[in-house]
């Protein structure tokens, strides 16, 4: 058994890599494929209008019942097990108690010498929790169905047309509003589920200093989740440093 304290520590590189791999080795059709469709798909799964237990969510990742890994052993089971579980408490815990450092975790790739970040993995991941429960999530009031917007451009056949006919610069501000419309959606799923109001739609409910009740304003430029780590490790923030 995995102690409970254990599942909510964050993952460390090595983790984090081992479990990239070990759902790269699945090579299921259906199921998902390595962390960052993963990332996209648990962001969903806690942002959502009611708890999914891991009965549920758990075969979207494995794919088919044909696809489910064999295990060695239970140790192997509970050891992977104990990873998913920490990696969705994890963005959980961000969400929940600092939801303006939350941010993606992309793919990236090198094109013409700039670095391009790949944001159909996470949006696909994404897309399959919320197909887990599509009609309560169809219940979103109109304006918060918007929020799904840039999930859907970078997810779906008919978001990939539209994408084909833009410019970059186009493309680019959909990939920028992606982390936002996490953040809300979760506000709004986190109120309804709680009864309150969602703090998007009152700014004065958003984080002040105790000093001035003014806007939290930083002393030093903040890094990133997805910049290079500072270390000089080569890897990104959120993957070095910032996950300790």
């Amino acid at each position: 058994m995995i102690p409970p304290n254990d599942l909510f520590s964050p993952l460390t590189v090595q983790e984090y890599d081992e479990l990239d791999e070990f759902l790269l080795s699945l090579d299921a059709d259906e199921g998902i494929c390595g962390v960052s469709e993963l990332d996209g798909f648990f962001t969903a799964v806690v942002s959502g209008p009611e708890m999914i237990a891991p009965s549920q969510w758990l075969p979207m990742i494995w794919g088919d019942d044909e696809d489910a890994p064999v295990w060695e052993s239970e140790q192997e089971f509970q050891r992977i097990f104990g990873l998913l579980i920490r990696l969705m408490n994890s963005i959980s815990a961000t969400l929940m108690e600092e939801p303006m450092e939350f941010e993606p975790c992309f793919l990236e790739s090198t094109v013409g010498g700039d670095r391009v970040e790949i944001v159909d993995n996470w949006c696909s991941g994404y897309m399959k929790a919320v197909a887990l429960h599509s009609q309560l999530w169809e219940e979103m009031p109109m304006a918060y169905e918007d929020y799904l917007a840039p999930m859907v451009m970078f997810a779906t056949e008919e978001g990939w047309d539209q994408l084909e006919r833009m410019e970059r610069p186009e493309i680019e501000f959909w990939q920028g509003q992606i982390a936002k419309a996490a953040r809300r959606i979760h506000a709004y799923w986190l109120a309804q589920r709680e009864g309150e109001a969602d703090p998007y739609l009152y700014p004065t409910l958003l984080p002040t200093t105790a000093a001035n009740d003014g806007p939290v304003v930083r002393d030093s430029p903040k890094t990133g989740r997805n910049d290079p780590c500072p270390c000089g490790s080569g890897k990104k923030y959120k993957l070095c440093c910032g996950r300790h």
